[in-house]
């Protein structure tokens, strides 16, 4: 059931005033079947907390592999430094032997 139903049946003639407003509204809440209602708020509770559980476990997922990239990122910046450190021995060496040769 939906708010528009509920508006159909309080609103299907002109209202005069509020006080009759509230006592059709009343009326019509007092008519309907609540055991459907209440169906329908457990449905909604329950698809709103599998929702919830959903976004958690993506969130989870997603914050895993964002820790996975961010160690992976710090392992290549590490590899690169190891590289840079490397290359600048090695230049280092080859100086040292030239100036020892001469």
């Amino acid at each position: 059931m939906s708010w528009s139903v509920l508006q159909e049946r309080v609103c299907h003639t002109k209202i005069s005033d509020v006080g009759e407003l509230k006592r059709r509204i009343k009326n019509e809440w007092a008519d309907l079947n609540h055991a459907i209602i209440e169906r329908v708020v457990g449905e909604w509770q329950l698809l709103y907390s599998s929702a919830l559980t959903h976004f958690k476990l993506m969130g989870l997922l997603l914050q895993t592999q964002f820790d996975k990239l961010s160690l992976i990122s710090g392992d290549m910046a590490t590899l690169k430094k190891s590289r840079l450190c490397h290359e600048k021995k090695k230049k280092f060496d080859k100086s040292t032997r030239k100036l020892i040769q001469k």
